[in-house]
């Protein structure tokens, strides 16, 4: 009887099938695997080569091509996403002040007025997918925090953008069909369209802000940045900066918050647990402000349900002249290295039992030590992820409330499969029972 290739070692069957290669030989951590055709691409496994790559080294290493290259930024936008070197830098410091735990906390008020909207959507007994209901409240609070108070209908206006733009995407990523970004496909026809969309909202949006109506907290505090001259920023860059947020800005809090629901119903100990933890806790502004340490079940399910199913699970970086990695291995100029935080983050010496869900382990870690190493969900150094406070404080701000408000009972018995797609997301959804309103 034939059987299905097994995975190299600890690297999961979909990860094999994404990279293309099969191997007999144990998977170790350490050197780096070439992967793909030829073997030109180079799998990093040793979390000092990790370190080299994303910050030691970081200048010498620009993003992937398909974000990177010129004909790239014509679809991800000329905003952070797709900036490199200097360019990169000058930008993330200018935008830095609106991504601030400071400035994060002002989000709060938004994030919470728009998870009780979802949760008016629920009824007792109800069968609802979990992880589109989240995706929905994902691209509602982001929407809101850029545009202010738009409408049902302009909500829903742009909930297509957003989805056209991923579709286009992937399809960029993941085709079979060489250089399909160029081609003049119905995805890249709908792109267009989509980046249309999102420029005249952006547009309507700046002149309510400067004839002095209210607009969103985010789109706001870009029509108020000053440049290093005294001038303002264009509306070309708050509009290429809006679709990097329409690219980046929600996926990985929905799958972040989808993962933690799954750990949850899949571990009915840790549950009460933890529903006990959250009834000795005080009112939300007290939770968002308390340390780590005096919440250790919540916010401990936050950093190892980023271990288990980082939702940016491989990402690559290409060196801009050739260099010599921490593990010795010579590399050369604009050969793809690719990072795998779904990988690193099950190294066996850092996380023991590497697969089982124990939230609390991050209390024996120095995160200091491993960040950027052997963990590194939101990437690191020069690079690493601009809005990862406002990100942590969404989700937190998600779970307490909901968890507070509803009882929910997972639906599924098979074993959950992780999807990976431009996002680490749960093949299938996450279909759930409303049981009733908490008191």
């Amino acid at each position: 009887m034939n059987r299905r290739p097994r995975p190299i070692g600890e690297i999961p069957g979909f990860l094999v099938a994404r990279l293309g290669r099969s191997t007999r030989r144990r998977f170790e951590y350490g050197l780096p695997v070439p992967v793909g055709l030829f073997g030109r691409q180079l799998l990093l496994t040793d979390p000092n080569d990790v370190f080299h790559v994303l910050v030691a080294n970081a200048a010498n290493y620009t993003k992937s091509r398909e974000i990177s290259s010129k004909k790239s930024r014509s679809r991800v936008g000329g905003g952070l996403l797709g900036r490199q070197g200097s360019t990169h830098h000058h930008r993330r410091r200018t935008l830095q002040p609106l991504f601030t735990s400071r400035a994060a906390d002002t989000y709060a008020l938004q994030i919470e007025k728009q998870c009780n909207w979802l949760l008016n959507q629920w009824s007792p007994g109800q069968t609802r997918d979990l992880a589109s209901d989240i995706g929905r409240l994902t691209r509602r609070i982001l929407l809101t925090s850029v545009f202010g108070e738009i409408t049902d209908s302009e909500i829903a206006l742009l909930e297509q953008a957003i989805c056209s733009r991923r579709i286009h995407t992937e399809k960029v990523y993941f085709s079979k069909v060489p250089y399909y970004g160029r081609l003049p496909t119905q995805s890249r026809r709908g792109d267009r369209q989509a980046q249309k969309v999102f420029s005249e909202f952006v547009q309507r949006g700046l002149r309510d802000i400067r004839a002095g109506r209210p607009g969103g907290s985010l789109l706001y505090g870009m029509s108020q940045i000053l440049l290093a001259d005294g001038g303002a920023l264009p509306d070309s860059d708050i509009t290429d900066e809006v679709l990097s947020l329409m690219s980046t800005g929600h996926e990985t809090i929905t799958e972040w918050l989808t993962w933690c629901w799954v750990l949850i119903g899949t571990n009915p100990d840790f549950e009460r647990a933890w529903r006990l933890e959250l009834d000795q806790l005080g009112k939300l502004s007290e939770v968002i402000s308390l340390p780590a340490e005096n919440a250790p079940l919540t916010h401990g399910l936050l950093y190892e349900s980023l271990r288990l199913y980082p939702p940016t699970w491989l990402f690559a970086r290409v060196p801009i002249k050739k260099d010599r990695l921490a593990s010795g291995v010579s590399v050369a100029a604009g050969q793809n290295l690719l990072l795998c935080p779904y990988l690193m983050h099950r190294h066996p010496e850092v996380f023991p039992e590497p697969e089982r869900f124990n939230p609390l382990r991050f209390q024996e870690l120095r995160l200091n030590e491993i960040m950027g190493r052997t963990y590194f969900p939101f990437g690191a150094g020069a690079h690493r992820c601009i809005g990862d406070k406002l990100a942590r404080l969404e989700t937190l701000v998600l779970l307490v409330t909901i968890a507070r408000a509803r009882s929910i009972e997972p639906i599924r018995k098979h074993p959950v499969i992780p999807n990976p797609s431009l996002t680490l997301s749960v093949r299938g959804g996450w279909p759930v029972k409303i049981l009733g309103t908490r008191n």
